[in-house]
């Protein structure tokens, strides 16, 4: 019995002895296998039996699932332009090593490689939340592509986008798209305004003006007002209307307050600029004076709108000037013409037959040099230059979007904006990022 004891012992350690020996060669028989496997995929790629590498590569990567590995078959990909599976391998790789940063930079290779660029922002994204890696490939690549642009829709007319929405106009209804492109709410009025707080001005069919709201649901008739030629901006509910007796301001509820006018702006906080007799002013809804300077003119722009921050531009001796609410200069610098700001960024003025930009000190921050501007907005300004518009970017003005189109117009804070490349139906852009 207790040589019994002793034998067994040796023998589980023999027998263990045996099972490592066992293990290290299948092992080795394994490393072997890939090996082999590997030199014969090599191999192939040199004599271009793409097919049977590809085979060998596939072995390769399920017998030993590496991140060399995986590199060494995205490569191959690469070099023979297979650039879907390049990306495939890529993605493997960010689920099985989500720390590196190589699966990454592959994918992006691959999505470069195809132009596909929203792709690329959404694995920027997933790389910026996962990657505890930081490649400087990715930044920089991604920081190159923040103005690559797609088009999305067309549409025969496109008005300006607030609150998210744009007037649009199809079959000579009019509708709203939203920031994305897509219609918002169907073409069925005569003509609508830009949404402000979730109200918009409307005409129906047969000339009845009316209030909608953000789903295109009349709210609200305009009281006193039967048919109209033309409409504004609704504001606490206020609003200007076309008829054939001229402009007119009305409050939705309570009827005309004031009318007569040759041009009429959107009433905000209660003061319109209006043209009555060749004179223009700012008037209040009561009818009284606020603002009157003999001007030639007061800018009004093409949302109806004649001032922000506080400043208007207004024309006196052929020269246009800024101003402030009171009536104040700002500067003594007068302009040729001028657009408005469209928010706190600079605004585009005309001087010595170029145009350049102030900011709302009168200061020029960008000198005279371009054939036509428009004011910034959300952070770019198209500007035209050999008859052809391009975007510039408040970040060192510099050239962002080349100069393709024959008419464009403001960004939006989506990153959206519209544009003509030939002067007949508007496209929405939309800036990779954003999508």
């Amino acid at each position: 019995m207790n040589s019994y004891k002793l034998i067994f012992p040796i023998v589980m350690i023999v027998a263990m002895i045996g099972g490592i020996f066992n293990l290290m060669n299948a092992r080795k028989k394994e490393v072997q296998q890939i090996n082999d496997s590997l030199q014969t995929a090599r191999s192939y790629v040199d004599q271009k039996l793409y097919d049977k590498a590809i085979d060998e590569y596939v072995n390769v990567i399920d017998l030993a699932p590496t991140l060399e590995n995986y590199k060494e078959f995205a490569e191959f990909y690469f070099s023979i332009e297979k650039y879907g599976s390049a990306i495939s391998l890529g993605s493997d790789m960010t689920t099985l090593f989500p720390d590196n940063k190589e699966g990454y930079e592959f994918c992006l290779r691959g999505y470069m490689a195809r132009d596909e660029y929203s792709s690329a922002f959404e694995l920027y994204r997933k790389y910026a939340n996962i990657c505890k890696e930081n490649s400087e490939y990715i930044e920089t690549t991604i920081d190159s592509l923040k103005y690559e642009y797609t088009d999305v829709n067309s549409y025969e007319i496109i008005g300006f986008f607030n609150n998210g929405v744009a007037p649009m106009c199809k079959k000579n209804l009019w509708g709203y798209i939203s920031t994305s492109g897509s219609v918002y709410i169907s073409p069925y009025f005569n003509k609508v305004t830009p949404m402000v707080s979730e109200l918009a001005a409307a005409i129906e069919e047969g000339g009845h003006p009316c209030i909608i709201n953000s789903d295109g649901i009349k709210v609200d008739n305009i009281e006193g007002v039967e048919s109209a030629l033309d409409i504004s901006l609704v504001y606490d509910d206020k609003v200007a209307v076309l008829t054939e007796d001229g402009w007119g301001y009305y409050d939705v509820h309570k009827g005309k307050l004031i009318d007569g006018f040759e041009v009429a702006s959107a009433m905000i906080g209660d003061k319109a600029a209006v043209k009555k007799g060749g004179q223009w002013y700012v008037v209040k809804s009561d009818g009284s004076i606020d603002l009157n300077g003999d001007f030639e003119e007061i800018k009004i722009d093409e949302k109806g709108v004649y001032t922000r921050n506080d400043r208007l531009f207004v024309k006196e001796d052929r020269k246009y000037y800024m101003i402030d609410g009171s009536g104040k200069k700002i500067t003594e610098d007068a302009y040729e013409d001028c657009k408005l700001f469209s928010d706190d960024t600079p605004a585009a003025v005309k001087k010595d037959g170029k145009w350049g930009f102030v900011d709302t000190e009168g200061t020029m921050v960008v000198e005279p040099k371009y054939e036509d501007a428009r004011s910034f907005s959300n952070g770019y300004a198209a500007v035209k230059l050999n008859g052809k518009w391009g975007y510039i970017t408040l970040d060192g003005y510099d050239l962002c979007i080349d100069y393709t189109f024959a008419d464009a117009r403001d960004f939006n804070s989506a990153g959206s904006t519209v544009v003509s490349y030939s002067g007949g139906d508007w496209t929405l852009i939309m800036f990779y990022r954003f999508l």
